[in-house]
């Protein structure tokens, strides 16, 4: 099952009821009414998303599928973090060795120096308390 999250601004609240019978799979967090509302749809496998990403688009609705999600907390997790006392500037996701379909690649970018880590697809960074 895939899942995507749209982010509803509170403006666009009434696009609500169009999200529903499209995505009849969902849940909503609309317990903050100072941030925007989520709309976690889910979908089989095997659809095509293609169609339903591009009418998101149209309609002026931003979106995360899990791997955009994944990548977006990875990202934050070495954003500005020091390795050798070295900042991290950048980081980038490389596609994965077809040899081993079960990792990703991460690219590092610090002063200079670029490193690049294989790490599992399950893999996910600590919580920092």
């Amino acid at each position: 099952m895939k899942r995507l999250k749209i982010i509803i601004p509170h403006t666009k609240r009434y696009i609500l009821s169009l999200l529903y019978d499209k995505f009849p799979r969902f849940s909503v967090d609309m317990l903050d009414h100072d941030k925007p509302i989520v709309f976690t749809a889910s979908f089989e496998d095997d659809r095509d998303m293609v169609g339903d990403l591009a009418w998101l688009k149209r309609i002026g609705l931003e979106y995360l599928d899990e791997q955009m999600e994944r990548e977006q907390i990875i990202s934050a997790f070495f954003n500005d973090m020091l390795i050798e006392w070295m900042d991290v500037r950048k980081v980038r996701f490389a596609d994965g060795y077809a040899t081993q379909p079960d990792y990703f690649k991460i690219r590092l970018t610090m002063d200079g120096l670029v490193i690049t880590l294989q790490l599992p697809n399950n893999w996910t960074p600590p919580k920092i308390v």
